[in-house]
C-alpha cells in the first residue's frame, strides 16, 4: 500500500466523524423542581429535584445553583443529584427579602442540559433598622 492512500482513508474517517455521522440521539430536557429556600444551621439550604421526561429521578446529574438578587448574580455552589434526583447546597444568611434561585443542570445520558429559575420571598430577612442621625 502506498503511504498516500492510507492517509486519504484516515482523512475520510475524520471528515465523517466531524460532519456528524454516528451522532448520539439528543436526550430530552430535564424537568427541574426548585424547592423554597429552607433555614439551615448556617444560612439557607437551596435544593432542586431533577427528573427525566417520564418523571423518574435522575441520579448523578451535575447541578449549579446561582442566586439572582438586586445586587447581581451570586454563585451559590455546585452539587450532584442523589438517587432521588435531589441536589442541594447551603449558602450563608442572605440579607434580602426576595431572591431568585437559578438552577442549571448539565447534560447526562438520561437528560439533556436545562435551566430553571424561581423567585422566593424570604420571611426571615431582618428588619431594617432606622439610621442614627
Amino acid at each position: 500500500m502506498r503511504p498516500g492512500r492510507s492517509l486519504r482513508v484516515v482523512l475520510v474517517a475524520v471528515v465523517l466523524i466531524l460532519s456528524g455521522a454516528g451522532k448520539l440521539a439528543a436526550a430530552p430536557a430535564p424537568v427541574i423542581t426548585i424547592e423554597p429556600p429552607a433555614p439551615a444551621r448556617e444560612g439557607l439550604t437551596l435544593a432542586a429535584i431533577v427528573r427525566d421526561a417520564a418523571g423518574r429521578p435522575v441520579a448523578g446529574a451535575p447541578v449549579t445553583f446561582t442566586l439572582r438578587t438586586a445586587f447581581g448574580r451570586l454563585p451559590a455552589g455546585r452539587a450532584t443529584t442523589d438517587a432521588g434526583g435531589k441536589a442541594s447546597v447551603t449558602v450563608g444568611d442572605l440579607r434580602v427579602r426576595t431572591v431568585t434561585v437559578a438552577v442549571a443542570v448539565e447534560r447526562t445520558p438520561a437528560v439533556g442540559g436545562g435551566e430553571a429559575a424561581a423567585s422566593f420571598h424570604l420571611d426571615h430577612a431582618p428588619e431594617r433598622r432606622p439610621r442614627r442621625g
